[in-house]
């Protein structure tokens, strides 16, 4: 029994010997942590928890929950329960990021789901003097889908959602991912020269007719909204392709398309179907960058180890190490040495695999910049 507030005594649970969940806060009413040994029971009077007990409160709350969004907050020595704001989305569709009335944070969300969660709670320290890796950025895709949506929107509109993601108000994205050719977020397959057999890309686009439709527009709009923000900074764009054009693939039942994969490899088994989508690729960097999208970086294949449904390509560790050491490392040593290129491409499960297959051999590894 003690004093959170001056004049006010109240009681709160015992926590027993998980008195580390809890940071002890002074002040000028004596608030804080007191211990009655000749009880032996602690009585708390909760001031502000620790930064991992709160996250083990969170934690309990997505237990009750199921698939929950919520933000957690908490008002210091005012109250023996804790404050929370929950929204939250439930697997039978009627809740979708539903806002929860201030009641739903009471009741069993007080101090003692702190005291059950901080039982089993990891605590997480950050050494912030131990500096590793240095982050470039953060960002996200740009897509067919994402760029004709945002074609029928005002330009009012337009401009907020462009600010919300690159402005000085909005998120501050500096880095963007483009498909090169289709993706399963565009209405349908392309690429830049479905001639076949076209081994001297004689009849590549180099105008990017379909892309010029809506994508480059927004990555204009993007690279500009971020300059004016970011004064001297550039917006890092990386492409990544799902499939090269269908010609430059081996056949799937006798048929070649770009939708689909052969397994193992999807690449076309000839050293020209390869020497030619390495040049393909440089070339779709050069395209870019003469209509303002400078080029940052590229990834060899999206999602290497999935047949997909969609555009799909695959290939192994090894194949994709053989396609980089022998076809498109020196192209872009050649001809855009300034772009960097980036292996796998995949969940991480196999990033180890991936990054031995790249990085043992001398040879390939002096192409490949980083994994993604």
């Amino acid at each position: 029994r003690g004093s959170c507030e001056s004049g006010r005594q109240m009681e709160l649970p015992t926590f027993g010997p998980r008195l580390s969940g809890y940071e002890v806060v002074r002040s000028s009413d004596g608030a804080g942590l007191h211990e009655d040994k000749g009880q032996g029971v602690v009585s708390t009077f909760l001031c502000r928890p620790r930064r991992w007990a709160v996250a083990g409160l969170l934690a309990s709350f997505s237990i009750l929950l199921g698939l929950s969004l919520f933000v957690s907050t908490y008002t210091p020595c005012r109250t023996s329960h804790v404050q929370v704001q929950i929204w939250q989305t439930t697997l039978d569709g009627r809740h979708q990021l539903t806002e929860l009335p201030p009641e739903a944070s009471q009741g069993s969300t007080n101090v003692n789901c702190l005291a059950a969660a901080s039982e089993s709670v990891t605590s997480i320290r950050v050494d912030s003097g131990a500096r590793f890796q240095t982050i470039l950025g953060f960002g996200g895709a740009f897509t067919e889908a994402a760029a004709l949506n945002l074609n029928k929107l005002s330009w009012a509109d337009r401009d907020r959602v462009l600010e919300a993601y690159f402005g000085a108000t909005g998120i501050g994205y500096t880095m963007g991912r483009v498909p090169i050719n289709s993706c399963d977020f565009s209405v349908a397959s392309y690429s830049f020269d479905d001639v076949d057999e076209d081994w001297d890309l004689k009849h590549f686009d180099d105008n990017l007719g379909h892309d010029e439709q809506a994508m480059l527009p927004m990555l204009r709009d993007a690279l500009n909204k971020h300059r004016a923000t970011f004064r001297g900074s550039t917006l890092r764009i990386f492409g990544s392709p799902w499939s090269p054009p269908a010609w430059l693939k081996e056949p799937v039942k006798g048929n070649r398309s770009m939708v689909g994969t052969h397994e193992p490899d999807g690449l076309r088994e000839d050293p020209r179907a390869k020497l030619t989508w390495a040049k393909y690729m440089s070339r779709w960097v050069t395209a870019y960058g003469a209509h303002g999208v400078p080029i940052w970086g590229l990834t060899v294949q999206n999602e290497p180890e999935f047949a997909a449904p969609w555009e799909a390509c695959k290939y192994n560790a090894s194949s994709e190490a053989v396609f980089i050491r022998d076809y498109l490392g020196p192209v872009l040593e050649k001809e855009h040495p300034e772009v960097k290129l980036m292996a796998f491409d995949h969940n991480k499960d196999h990033i180890e695999e991936w990054t031995e297959a790249m990085f043992s051999d001398p040879s390939v590894a002096e192409y490949v910049d980083g994994m993604a």
